[in-house]
């Protein structure tokens, strides 16, 4: 019937180019899961029958592999049983699965290791693995309902703070799985009404979610997927109308543009931005990725009038609030030590250490008063950026301080923006000036030795 499909031109983009399977999904993991272990549906229903409270068949685990949603308990014990069979470290053949029930081999479990019903797994893998299994089964439930019920929005704004708030607390690809989880519930939902209101709550949903994944891609280096999720995050919060998301994603495309050296696509987007940002923070932002963006162009100038224009901005700000800003926050707040670590690295990009300096100090004096008013990725970026500044001033002692304040963390493989900060210091530190210098030369090697564990970043900025 007709009325079965969106009657708009805006649903009918939402639904033919980014509607969600996510029966397919989880058919997908229990295939792979399989696939993986090598084993007959006869075996891999035995092995199963050894983590479930009840018995599958082989012609079920065909259905769930192709069609049938399984259920996330499921999804799960097929998870389990792939990496028992990876744990063994025996040949499939060799493995043990005969198909009868209580076939499935025992696992020595090594110190440090979480045991799951008879599967062994690092502790923090089976962490990952019960989170997504939480996140899977809330969304079947609310997708099972069959209709948008007053408990679906706030279920969905409390994941994507959950997201959001816990960015550099988590692996970052777990993270972007539970973010991919909130987007395709919020999207499939909208197939469920033809509610305006409650369509535009599910598309800023669809749309936050977009942005996080946007950003975390962003983190990863995976520039190709990064993209085109900011410019579907702005897409979705165009069409909701929610100006402060339309101006966020806006400002996270033109980011991306300026770090991969596109100083004017990096202003068209920021400009398309402060046509719908809000007064106060959102402005703020943007008129910060602005004096980058400036800054990557070499226009010292504007940099320094765009920065200007911000701290107008943040005093208008003192009286306003931001939905994304202050209510759902973590990820999306842009707060006084962003802005400071921000505008630190728009006047490095210049040379300016002075400058740089100044703004990185103060990010970090934000730090030390309270500890948990900075999030831990732009500590370390206004740490390594405060050490090239001084090394441009000529300051070895004090670039050591901040430079070993952040080689003292553990080498965060998913955020090559620090590894390209670091591959700045170490230019520094090679340059002729320190060249001979024996302090010099043992911080190039500290950092020559965190980056050979982080994927080198395909842009600079």
């Amino acid at each position: 019937m007709a009325d079965e499909q969106p009657s708009n031109v805006v649903g009918l983009w939402a639904h033919h180019r980014y509607r969600p399977d996510p029966a397919s999904l989880a058919c997908r993991r229990v295939a792979a899961a399989r696939q993986q272990t090598g084993l007959s549906r006869t075996e891999f229903a035995a092995a199963l029958r050894q983590l479930l409270p009840w018995a599958p068949t082989p012609e079920l685990i065909s259905s769930w592999e192709t069609d049938v949603p399984p259920p996330g308990d499921v999804v799960v014990a097929c998870d389990l049983v792939a990496h028992q069979v990876a744990a063994a470290g025996t040949p499939v053949e060799a493995a043990g699965y005969s198909g009868v029930p209580g076939s499935v081999p025992s696992m020595q479990v090594p110190n440090g290791l979480l045991q799951v019903g008879t599967a062994a797994m690092p502790s923090s893998d089976a962490e990952e693995m019960l989170m997504s299994a939480a996140s899977e089964s809330s969304a079947d439930v609310l997708l099972r309902s069959g209709h948008v019920g007053r408990e679906v929005m706030p279920e969905l704004i409390q994941q994507i703070m959950d997201v959001a708030r816990s960015y550099n607390s988590e692996s970052r690809l777990v993270a972007f799985h539970h973010a991919r989880i909130t987007r395709d519930l919020a999207v499939a939902l909208t197939q469920l009404t033809k509610r305006p209101s409650e369509l535009s709550d599910l598309y800023v949903a669809a749309g936050e979610a977009n942005a996080l994944m946007a950003s975390l891609a962003f983190d990863l280096g995976k520039w190709t997927a990064a993209e085109p999720l900011a410019r579907a995050a702005t897409a979705y919060a165009d069409i909701a109308g929610h100006r402060s998301l339309n101006a966020w994603a806006l400002g996270l495309e033109a980011t991306l543009a300026f770090w991969r050296g596109d100083g004017q696509r990096a202003l068209d987007r920021v400009d398309a931005g402060l046509v719908v940002a809000p007064v106060g923070m959102p402005r703020v932002r943007l008129l910060h990725i602005a004096a980058r963006a400036h800054a990557v162009r070499g226009d010292r100038g504007e940099t320094a009038s765009a920065l200007a224009a911000a701290l107008s901005e943040r005093e208008v700000a003192e009286t306003r609030t931001d939905e994304l800003d202050d209510q759902i926050a973590g990820e999306f707040r842009f707060d006084d030590a962003r802005a400071a670590a921000c505008a630190g690295a728009a006047w490095l990009q210049l040379g300016s250490g002075s400058e740089a300096v100044s703004c990185t100090r103060r990010t970090l004096e934000i730090h030390k008063q309270d500890a948990d008013a900075v999030g831990l990725g732009v500590l370390s970026g206004a740490r390594i950026d405060a050490a090239a500044a001084l090394l441009l001033q000529g300051d070895l002692d004090e670039a050591a301080h901040h430079l070993e304040a952040a080689l003292t963390l553990d080498p965060d493989a998913e955020n090559v923006s620090l590894s390209s900060r670091l591959t700045r210091v170490r230019r520094l530190l090679e340059t002729p000036l320190w060249r001979n210098d024996t302090t010099a030369g043992r911080l190039a090697d500290l950092v020559h030795a965190w980056l050979r564990v982080v994927p080198h970043p395909s842009y600079g900025g």
